[in-house]
Order: structure tokens, then C-alpha cells, then sequence
């Protein structure tokens, strides 16, 4: 390996090695500014996500039931794996009074979480609207066996 002299003018405190620490400083603030950036890219979906459901919620409240619908399938295709939304859509249905509907959400909720005591109760309320008592029943039986106690 040949080593070459640093010529005097690029030494420590010189002006030619101030500009490369000063590039340093400037890549470093770059690839800093990078990885904030990722990082609150990847959080987005999910404060989208709660304003979505958030926002479902106050409008089902006020019985606003497409408003509300529309939130929460804008939450559902952030997380198609929600529970709650899915338990949500169901009392949407259940106030636009298609209870057939809103057995269909609820069930899908209980797919993705069976003990879901809250979906489960829905579903048996849904069914009685339904027309089916058996049904009504042994659902309300099983979420009065899973309620905490």
C-alpha cells in the first residue's frame, strides 16, 4: 500500500477538512431526517385508523348509520382483521333495521375473535330481530357464560 502525504492546507482545522465535516453533519441530518420520516409514515395507518373508528363511533351514536358505516369501511380496509369494526358495521345494520346484515357482521367479528362477549350479545339480539329465538337464545346463553364475571 503506497501512502501519500496530506498535503499542509488539508490537515486538522483546515478549511478543506471543515467542508467534509461538514458534509458529515449534513448526510447525517439527512439519513436522521429519513428515518423520522419512516417512522412516522408507519404510524399514520393507525392514527388514521382511530380517527376513522373514532369518528364511526360519535356518528352511530347520533344515529347517523351511513356516516357512520362509511367511517368504520374506512377503518376496515386500514385493518381488514378488526373485530370491533366488523362488531361496529353490525350495530350500523342493526339501526338501519337489516338485521340480516348485522348477523353477518357480527358472526364475521366472532370469526376473528371468538370470545368477543360484545358481538356475541349483538349477534343474539340481531337474531331475535331476525325472527330466530333459538338461535337468539343459545348465543345470549354462551355470552352470558363468557361475560367476566
Amino acid at each position: 500500500m503506497v501512502r501519500t502525504a496530506v498535503p499542509e492546507h488539508e490537515g486538522v482545522g483546515s478549511p478543506a477538512r471543515g467542508s467534509q465535516l461538514g458534509i458529515l453533519t449534513v448526510t447525517r441530518a439527512v439519513i436522521a431526517l429519513g428515518v423520522l420520516a419512516a417512522h412516522l409514515w408507519a404510524q399514520a395507518p393507525a392514527r388514521d385508523f382511530l380517527s376513522h373508528r373514532e369518528h364511526g363511533k360519535r356518528l352511530l351514536a347520533s344515529g347517523e348509520f351511513d356516516q357512520a358505516g362509511a367511517e368504520f369501511q374506512a377503518a376496515l380496509r386500514l385493518d381488514p382483521r378488526s373485530h370491533e369494526i366488523r362488531n361496529y358495521l353490525g350495530l350500523c345494520w342493526v339501526g338501519k333495521n337489516d338485521p340480516a346484515a348485522a348477523v353477518k357482521e357480527f358472526r364475521e367479528a366472532l370469526r376473528l375473535k371468538s370470545d368477543y362477549v360484545e358481538a356475541r350479545s349483538n349477534l343474539g339480539a340481531a337474531l331475535l330481530r331476525n325472527g330466530n329465538p333459538r338461535a337468539a337464545e343459545a348465543e345470549l346463553r354462551l355470552a352470558a357464560e363468557q361475560a367476566p364475571s
